[in-house]
């Protein structure tokens, strides 16, 4: 449901954060590691091996940083990251991922059914560390989880769609991904009893510059680097912001928008989307975000501008020659 990025280079962006909430997050982690105590081992271990093979905690820090130093951050930014770490099961169970953040994905490793329980599972968790930030936090998850499952209907509804707009492509990744970013900062308002004026909006475009430089990623970087496999999306029917634009501009890549592709047609749409337009397209969107997320919250401003740069420092030399007007040192 949440698809957005797991790469190292975001762990920059998670200390850039973490550094105004001292030990907090040191607090979260802990809530994390111990969450799946009370749990059968058969959801325990699966759950547990998710929780704690990395990721860069932004959603948390999110909630940290906008909550200043309230105690109730801490379970609202727990709460977060479990319904996160849900999304990332079932979305697992969905593509058929064998591995995620150089783990096997739970549906790998422990079966589909296991894979379905210990997302429902983590989905309680969220909402039990939800209510103990509060009413208002508790509702704000419960809203972000409808949102979650309506881009998942979405995106399922446009599998193999070669008429997919932009306007729907966004809008697939405003609720896949923008929904958890913004809730989180939301969270952090309810939590630290600041004011939620221009979080929402500023979390929404920070949500779609996380997915949209994921689904660049999916097409410029290496399986190892980005911790799961590459130019996956286009072969599985899913029609990102870089094959819309694509698409109107290569007939070729409609006939290859099917399921069952060969090797070699698998190979032939990946080079066809690498020298379309829609990679120059999309880093055009993802600036527009990035300076409309600045209006929003000034104060944050600086939060999805190094996400990016450092997200674009993952694309692998020998594509780097395929940004237009950019030049991403290594890191």
């Amino acid at each position: 449901m949440s698809g957005a990025g797991t790469g190292p280079a975001g762990h920059a962006l998670a200390e850039h954060a973490v550094a105004a909430t001292g030990n907090r997050m040191a607090a979260v982690e802990r809530t994390l590691a111990g969450a799946f105590d009370d749990l059968p081992g058969p959801l325990a271990g699966p759950c547990r091996r998710l929780a704690l093979a990395g990721g860069k905690r932004l959603r948390a820090s999110l909630v940290l940083t906008v909550a200043g130093g309230a105690a109730a951050a801490v379970p609202a930014a727990a709460a977060v990251e479990l319904l996160h770490l849900a999304t990332l099961v079932h979305d697992d169970l969905l593509d058929d991922a064998p591995e995620r953040r150089g783990v096997p994905t739970v549906h790998a490793a422990e079966g589909p059914a296991t894979a379905i329980l210990a997302g429902d599972v983590l989905i309680g968790l969220a909402g039990r560390y939800a209510a103990r930030a509060g009413s208002e936090a508790s509702e704000l998850m419960g809203d972000a989880l409808v949102d979650l499952c309506a881009g998942q209907a979405l995106e399922a509804a446009h599998r193999h769609d070669p008429g997919v707009t932009v306007t729907t492509a966004l809008r697939i990744a405003e609720l896949k991904t923008g929904t958890l970013i913004a809730t989180a900062c939301e969270l952090g308002a309810v939590a630290g009893g600041g004011s939620r004026d221009g979080l929402r909006a500023y979390g929404l475009a920070f949500g779609l510059v996380l997915q949209l430089l994921d689904d660049l990623l999916d097409l410029l970087t290496d399986d190892e680097t980005y911790g799961k496999p590459t130019a996956a999306d286009f072969a599985a029917g899913t029609v990102t912001l870089p094959a819309v634009h694509a698409l109107a501009a290569e007939p070729r890549l409609r006939e290859l928008l099917r399921p069952g592709l060969t090797p070699d047609e698998r190979d032939a749409a990946t080079d066809l989307l690498r020298r379309g337009p829609g990679i120059a397209a999309t880093l055009r969107t993802i600036d527009g975000l990035v300076e409309q997320s600045a209006r929003f919250r000034p104060e944050l401003a600086d939060l999805p501008r190094a996400y990016a740069e450092r997200q674009l420092r993952l694309i692998s030399p020998r594509h780097r020659g395929l940004l237009p007007g950019r030049n991403p040192a290594p890191r």
